[in-house]
């Protein structure tokens, strides 16, 4: 009897540090998650600045094209 006890003292043992360990692979596991939102809003944000400015851009050069066509035929 003593000897299952003992077993099962490692056996529970070894259950509570794989637990530990778990958790902390958890909460590097969110931290990383965190930092990759982070990131991916970023990125995000530089993708919207950078469309408006082609919008921008191509809507002077279409100006620019009808200008000219306009004061050709003009």
């Amino acid at each position: 009897m003593a000897r299952l006890e003992g077993a099962y003292d490692q056996i529970n043992l070894r259950l509570g540090n794989l637990e530990g360990e778990v958790r902390a692979l958890r909460t590097e596991l969110n931290a990383r998650m965190d930092r990759l939102e982070g990131r991916i809003d970023r990125l995000e944000a530089r993708i919207d600045r950078l469309s408006f400015l082609l919008l921008a851009l191509f809507g002077g050069v279409a100006a620019s094209i009808i200008a000219t066509i306009v004061a050709r035929v003009a």
